[in-house]
Parts: C-alpha cells; sequence; structure tokens
C-alpha cells in the first residue's frame, strides 16, 4: 500500500504536505508531542527528541529501529542529519520499521480500545462525520 495513500486516510488532519518531506523532526512542548505515531506511519525518518515525557506506547519503539535519538538540548540535531544523509540504506530500514511498529502497536492495543477510538474520534471531529462500524467495540 502507498505510504502517502495509507496516511492520508489514516491521519486526515495531517496536511499531506507534511510527509513529503525526508526528515521529521519531532520535538516536546510542554507535554509529550502526541504527534508521534503519525509520524512514524509516514514516509520520513523521525529524529525523536530525549525526553523525560512519554506515552503508553513509547516502550514499543526503540532508537535507531523506529527513529533517530537526538538530546534534549538539540546538540547534536546536526550529527543525527548528517547522520541520516550518509546512511540511506539503514534509514530506509528505520522507516519501515516505524511504520510497521505503528501499525503493530494500533491494532495490538485496539483491544483494549484506547488508541482505536482515539484514531476514529480524531478523525470525527476533523473531517465529515462518517459513521465507523468496528466490530467488537
Amino acid at each position: 500500500m502507498n505510504v502517502l495513500f495509507f496516511n492520508s486516510l489514516a491521519f486526515p488532519f495531517l496536511a499531506r504536505s507534511t510527509f513529503q518531506y525526508k526528515y521529521q523532526i519531532n520535538i516536546d512542548g510542554t507535554v509529550a508531542a502526541y504527534r508521534l505515531p503519525y509520524l512514524l506511519a509516514g514516509d520520513s525518518l523521525v529524529l525523536k527528541q530525549d525526553s523525560p515525557y512519554y506515552e503508553f506506547f513509547y516502550n514499543e519503539f526503540k532508537p535507531y529501529e523506529h527513529y533517530v535519538p537526538f538530546n534534549r538540548d538539540l546538540s547534536d540535531l546536526l550529527e543525527k542529519i548528517q547522520w541520516a544523509r550518509e546512511h540511506d540504506k539503514e534509514v530506509s530500514h528505520v522507516k519501515v520499521k516505524a511504520f510497521v511498529g505503528v501499525l503493530i502497536i494500533t491494532s495490538k492495543n485496539a483491544r483494549c480500545a484506547l488508541p482505536h477510538k482515539l484514531f476514529v474520534y480524531t478523525y470525527s471531529i476533523c473531517c465529515i462525520c462518517i459513521p465507523i462500524k468496528v466490530s467488537g467495540y
């Protein structure tokens, strides 16, 4: 499935242009940046800031396996971008594992319903409301 097509269906509130960039930088605000799973499901390498903040699924994602970490103070961000520019093959593997990882955590956690209902709720408030029937809920 085309990743851009998947993202436009699954995450319609993100601008299509978001996924045109080779690298996405995930930086916290006053809490963990909620957009991490949306970025990981995209076709860009995600560079994630080291952070004391986290969401319940963060332990499912590993540095250099699903994203490239950088220091909280951003001191090594340019170095990490340079690493990515010089390691296209590794970056491709990281992007694929990130995409698959998001699919796994959303389907695995669908049984507890929180992430799935959150995505459905987000979809319904950000787009034209379309009834979505989900078996088992």
